[in-house]
């Protein structure tokens, strides 16, 4: 199997301060139809990265939250009740490979009622990945369920962490 693209290998060190641990490589099937939660509210997850203010290394893993501006949403691999199909993306479709980002804590959407929906994650914990581009988030189950997709807006990934 062909290793990692260098576009994948420079998010990860970019985004983690270190060399590749894992990127998914050609393993993971994305759906073709998703569901739309709704808006995202943000986005929770735990990470051994180095500190971008001062590049060290944690002690031991740190959980981040990240709120979403206007424009992201949070669509989900599973049917909801009301929930609305949409059609994957080419861009998110067609990916090759997936970042490691951490481990998912959860994240938290607003429903067509307006109510606050709290996606809640047990151990042993999803992990959460993003595209070479850093623009979608994929919350993955094991080595390939996906169990949502978080895109749009001006989302994105840089070295400093997730931002918009």
């Amino acid at each position: 199997m062909k290793g990692p693209s260098k576009r994948s290998v420079e998010m990860y060190e970019g985004f983690n301060g270190f060399e590749p641990r894992e990127i998914i490589v050609s393993n993971l099937t994305i759906p073709s139809l998703v569901y739309y939660g709704g808006p995202a509210v943000n986005v929770m997850y735990r990470s051994d990265k180095r500190d971008p203010s001062n590049g060290r290394l944690p002690k031991k893993p740190v959980d981040y939250i990240h709120e979403h501006e206007k424009g992201v949403g949070v669509y989900l691999a599973s049917p909801l009740s009301g929930g609305r199909a949409h059609n994957t993306p080419m861009f998110i479709k067609n990916a090759k490979e997936l970042v490691l980002l951490g481990e998912s804590l959860g994240l938290v959407y607003v429903n067509d009622e307006g109510d606050q929906i709290e996606g809640v994650v047990k151990k042993p914990y999803p992990k959460l990945y993003t595209l070479p581009s850093g623009k979608a988030l994929f919350v993955v189950q094991g080595e390939s369920k996906v169990l949502a997709i978080i895109w749009g807006g001006r989302l994105g990934v840089e070295p400093r962490g997730i931002v918009y």
